[in-house]
């Protein structure tokens, strides 16, 4: 059995644009892989709040400024005091106002564009409950925000 991949070997896949699939995320959330400096999991919920562009922007940015890293929306996360959040379940996530995620994330990352270097990569994945939102974002070449 193949040793499951590493947060920084899985960001890495997604930014040399492999797919990120299903079963990979079902594997996250089996092997409950925690959140930690490059991976981030969000509920589907979040894009239901007003302030999504916002928190999408703060994740990305946060990322293009460290070692860079996965957000990965639509995936609900198990938080407790003290101890980083895992994933428990995919959830999905519908684009507001009917947009597709892509169009959408695109949208509300574009007041950043010109800091990002390269840009992040933006990608669903499909899954049963719902398409999931990846956003990867490697290092930016210089710090900016």
């Amino acid at each position: 059995m193949p040793k499951p991949p590493t947060t920084l070997e899985l960001l890495n896949q997604v930014l040399q644009e492999e797919r990120l699939s299903a079963e990979e995320l079902d594997d996250l959330c089996a092997r409950r892989v925690p959140e930690d400096q490059r991976l981030e999991y969000k509920s589907g919920k979040l894009l239901e709040r007003k302030d999504a562009p916002a928190v999408l922007r703060e994740y990305v940015s946060a990322f293009a400024n460290s070692d860079g890293g996965l957000l990965l929306v639509g995936v609900e996360e198990l938080k407790g005091e003290g101890v980083p959040s895992t994933p428990i379940a995919v959830d999905g996530c519908t684009a507001p106002g009917g947009k597709g995620l892509v169009s959408w994330a695109t949208t509300c990352l574009e007041p950043l564009a010109p800091y990002l270097s390269p840009v992040p990569r933006i990608l669903p994945v499909s899954h049963a409950p719902g398409e999931v939102l990846a956003i990867a974002t490697a290092r930016a070449r210089g710090w900016f925000l």
